[in-house]
């Protein structure tokens, strides 16, 4: 099945995905001996805070705003450059699409408030983007949510093929189940081939879920809650985002900038 089944599609709404017990049993395993320190599973247990050298990847997960992007074989100014690029392009999507077109109404506090943090993964595999997850969430968790309240995790090296995307969310959310984190943090997915389930490739409403590039976005279920709870009938957001994307139609979408598929 490709992409988010209908459920899903009003689910994401309140970012809550369902959890696969046998992948979180192996993500358990996994991040518990990542670094040779046990994590439990249990969501009632302590998290363990982030290692030196992890706080030195984040940069101080509290900035908000902050181009980061983690080591790699780049240079400091091409890996800055870079990190730069994607971010101006996501912000520039956030404020076109995600608050112009009003597909999320949670988006706009947090936004011009600048509780937004931003984080691009060098990351080429799996197994990478799964460490810089793991960081991210333990950053997010020990945050003040005052001044940082969600963060948007961008990996435009990893997983470019939906269907590898699709597959690779239920480890993201056994990552947040094996650090313990279960019922404070969530993940919602976006990506610039987002497909959901029943639909065509070129259908317009695929495009609520499309970024400009691969990204994971970490959510405080505090923040969801309360937010869900302060707009009336959340439940009809989905449909009404789809109503919105077939009026606006591809010539519009292409007037915000923001590239179709195939487009250079």
């Amino acid at each position: 099945m490709i992409g988010a089944s209908e459920q899903t599609r009003t689910a994401s709404i309140v970012h809550q995905f369902l959890k696969s017990e046998a992948v979180a049993e192996s993500l358990a395993a996994r991040i518990a001996t990542a670094d040779g320190v046990r994590r439990s599973s249990e969501p009632n247990k302590q998290i363990v805070p982030l290692t030196p050298s992890e706080q030195t990847a984040t940069h101080g997960a509290a900035m908000i705003g902050r181009m980061d992007a983690y080591p790699s074989g780049l240079s400091d100014v091409t890996r800055q450059a870079t990190a730069a690029t994607v971010i101006a392009e996501t912000r520039d999507w956030i404020e076109k699409a995600v608050i112009g077109l009003n597909l999320c109404p949670f988006a706009k506090t947090v936004y011009v408030n600048d509780r937004i943090r931003y984080c691009v993964s060098e990351a080429q595999s799996e197994d990478a983007l799964l460490a810089d997850l793991s960081r991210e969430l333990r950053a997010l968790h020990g945050a003040d949510p005052q001044t940082c309240e969600t963060a948007l995790l961008i990996h435009p090296r990893a997983l470019t093929d939906f269907l590898e995307y699709n597959d690779f969310l239920g480890a993201a959310e056994a990552t947040v189940e094996a650090l313990g984190l279960t019922g404070e943090l969530q993940i919602a997915s976006f990506h610039p081939r987002y497909q959901f389930a029943g639909s065509g490739p070129d259908d317009i409403e695929n495009y609520t879920n499309r970024s400009p590039y691969p990204m994971l976005h970490l959510l405080r279920e505090s923040s969801v809650e309360r937010a869900a709870a302060a707009t009336p009938d959340v439940a009809a957001i989905p449909a009404r985002n789809m109503e919105t994307l077939r009026r606006l139609g591809f010539e519009g979408w292409r007037r915000l900038w923001l590239a179709e598929p195939g487009d250079s």
